[in-house]
């Protein structure tokens, strides 16, 4: 299974209010080459009037399969638990460190690493 794919720094507002269920996130012009270009990623949604997505209690992650310019493919719209909410225009849209981010890493290292005197117990 392949990671998810980061970037750093990306992020943008959205151009288009976004609807529960809708297939795309259309954010502002030119910030889609900040995103990753191939491969899942997931970015966190929240509304503009908050700087941190901390304080949106509709804050939402969803999956991104697949980015054209500057609209973003949804693949999975309640990630990592959250439920899938409206934003209206200029709602923030960021690709940023999250909880499953971190689980996926350790998932791995737990799968993987070798363990002994050149490994995680050594």
């Amino acid at each position: 299974m392949p990671f998810l794919q980061v970037s750093n720094n990306a992020r943008g507002n959205l151009v288009l209010p976004y609807t529960p269920g809708d297939a795309t996130l259309t954010i502002t012009a030119g910030t889609g080459a900040l995103f990753p270009q191939s491969g899942t990623f997931h970015v966190t949604k929240w509304a503009s009037i908050y700087e941190t997505p901390y304080e949106d209690s509709n804050r939402q992650i969803l999956e991104i399969s697949s980015i054209t310019g500057d609209v973003l493919t949804i693949s999975d719209s309640t990630s990592e638990g959250t439920s899938d909410s409206a934003s209206l225009l200029g709602a923030r849209v960021a690709l940023l460190l999250t909880a499953g981010v971190i689980q996926e890493i350790q998932d791995y290292v737990t799968t993987y690493a070798v363990t002994g005197a050149t490994g995680i117990a050594g």
